[in-house]
């Protein structure tokens, strides 16, 4: 139940965010480069979810498990909504990576 719980969650909230995001930040003549290394950083996150699940789980339980990567998520998304820039009615051409200010 958890684990489809899970699932769901990642497909409509956070999963498909990424790829539309990271591809209008960055600007058009790094876009590539940039993209190429938010992929690997995002592959790397999944590698340690995948590396850290099951010691987690003999550790704290599969509630225990779940209820960590879902306080990081929360963390995470408590973040990006406090310093991830606004690209609304900014055109692709027009984004660029820009200092976030606090």
């Amino acid at each position: 139940m958890l684990l489809c719980g899970f699932i769901v969650a990642g497909a409509v909230g956070p999963a498909p965010v990424f790829w539309v995001f990271a591809a209008e930040i960055y600007p058009r003549r790094a876009r590539g480069a940039l993209m190429s290394l938010a992929t690997a950083a995002h592959w790397a996150a999944d590698f340690v979810v995948a590396a850290t699940f099951l010691p987690l789980v003999k550790a704290l339980s599969l509630g225990g498990a779940f209820a960590l990567y879902g306080a990081v998520t929360l963390a995470a998304a408590l973040g990006l909504a406090r310093w991830m820039p606004e690209t609304k009615g900014i055109s692709l051409d027009d984004t660029r990576a820009e200092p976030v200010r606090v």
